[in-house]
């Protein structure tokens, strides 16, 4: 944790995003293995399904887990209000650049005749780039 403040603090963007983007890649080296694998079996419905799969099920474990954590802790403190506060966050402004990616990544596979090859990963890369760029600005440290 110590590297990750550190560099938080030399570039004023937020421990939190570092930390999290941190996890997300290291998180994605089993799915890059299996990506690997897949890809040269010639897999394709496999590989996709993997990555796919394994996506859906962050979404559903590492969104749906801690929000439900989070409602029961408000509720007990809350006095059986059962919600989630997002505080001054605009839900929309977190959402939009993800919905944005999607629908961008979608479309480059789609451009590619859902062909992934260097052109088509190089594109997908770009998006990557673009969206960590946007939100390294945007998750800035407030002092």
């Amino acid at each position: 944790m110590g590297l990750v403040e550190d560099v938080s603090n030399r570039t004023g963007i937020s421990a939190s995003f570092f930390g999290i983007t941190l996890i997300s890649w290291a998180g994605n080296v089993g799915d890059s293995i299996n990506a690997s694998m897949a890809t040269k079996a010639k897999k394709v419905d496999l590989l996709t399904t993997g990555i796919l799969a394994s996506q859906i099920m962050n979404l559903q474990i590492c969104l749906g887990v801690p929000w439900i954590i989070a409602m029961i802790n408000n509720k007990i403190e809350n006095k059986g209000q059962l919600l989630i506060d997002f505080d001054k966050e605009n839900v929309v402004k977190l959402f939009i650049p993800l919905i944005f990616v999607v629908l961008i990544s979608v479309l480059i596979i789609f451009a590619f005749s859902r062909v992934l090859n260097k052109n088509s990963g190089f594109c997908l890369i770009i998006v990557y780039l673009v969206y960590f760029v946007y939100e390294s600005f945007n998750s800035k440290k407030v002092e």
